[in-house]
């Protein structure tokens, strides 16, 4: 399957979504939709007495789709424990505001499109135009963009993307999952802290003056078809055609900020996830499915150190 080409901020929403930076808690709709009888990938790694799931997840979601299916249920079930890449649990929401109010701004004097190409400001401006505003009004004045850092700026175009594609964070299966397992009891921990997340995404900041801006963004392709796409290789199970859609474009057009999201936390998390095997019983470990194909990823790297791990 050959690589679709995007636009940055394109492939940031959609790099967001397979990556899970974004959530908030929310009950999911009783609605479904018709599910692929392959399912969403789900991987696992077991030694004598430790089974441990690894499921890669879509972190943006519609409120139709059916994907709890036996096989992941049963999966779920059995474990005594469930890690998320964070904790949503265990988030001050009042400490996520100090954060974004510290460092969603750029310092004064700076203006965004002093930071971006013409073309990309352009296209930001043609989707914030059609958010609506708390006074009723539609759009967010350039004004109020003109202050905001590069990172800030891609996070809000992912989630005003997604949302138009009708892919919401409150549907996303990170969200269905914390749910499911406060209700039934089970312990709940994470990989990294929110902070950590939030700093891996201000590292879009060092791309604002590189020529991949640019150079994507006079490369679009339908959002809508980008989402609907990628829901479709994930509930499929392809991970070839995910690994088409998002990694290897990503790694080609920011190899750097591609390293620090998908690589580096790969590396950090597999340590945490091998302890988990000296702990008898089930685990279930719940990732965007971006962490766990292509080179480098969760499974590659457990491989390496000479664990056996297997699609389920």
């Amino acid at each position: 399957m050959a690589p679709r080409r995007h636009g940055f901020f394109k492939r940031t929403l959609q790099t967001l979504a397979l990556a899970g930076l974004t959530a908030a808690l929310a009950v999911p709709s009783a609605a479904q939709e018709a599910r692929s009888p392959d399912g969403p990938p789900l991987w696992l790694l077991a030694d004598d007495d430790s089974q441990v799931y690894l499921f890669g997840s879509i972190h943006m979601m519609k409120p139709d789709v059916a994907w709890f299916d036996q096989k992941i249920e049963t999966a779920f079930k059995a474990a005594h424990t469930v890690t998320f890449e964070v904790d949503f649990d265990d988030i001050d929401p009042a400490q996520v505001q100090r954060f974004m109010m510290d460092n969603s701004r750029l310092p004064e004097g700076q203006r965004l499109s002093d930071l971006l190409p013409d073309t990309v400001m352009d296209e930001l401006m043609s989707v914030f135009a059609k958010v609506p505003m708390p006074t009723g009004e539609t759009g967010v004045p350039r004004s109020v963009v003109e202050q905001w850092r590069p990172w800030f700026a891609s996070l809000q175009y992912a989630q005003t993307v997604a949302a138009m594609a009708g892919f919401m964070p409150q549907y996303g299966i990170d969200v269905v999952l914390t749910q499911r397992a406060t209700q039934a009891g089970k312990p709940i921990e994470g990989l990294e802290t929110i902070t950590e997340q939030f700093e891996v995404l201000m590292t879009i900041d060092d791309l604002a003056g590189s020529g991949a801006f640019q150079a994507q963004m006079e490369r679009y392709d339908d959002p809508v078809q980008l989402f609907e796409d990628m829901k479709s290789d994930w509930l499929a199970g392809d991970t070839a055609g995910l690994d088409a859609l998002l990694l290897d474009p990503s790694e080609e057009m920011a190899p750097a900020f591609h390293k620090t999201l998908f690589d580096d936390r790969n590396a950090d998390w597999v340590p945490q996830i091998e302890a988990m095997l000296d702990e008898p019983g089930t685990q279930f470990v719940v990732m965007g499915v971006g962490h766990l194909i292509g080179d480098n990823s969760v499974v590659d790297l457990l491989e390496e150190r000479g664990h056996t791990v297997a699609r389920q």
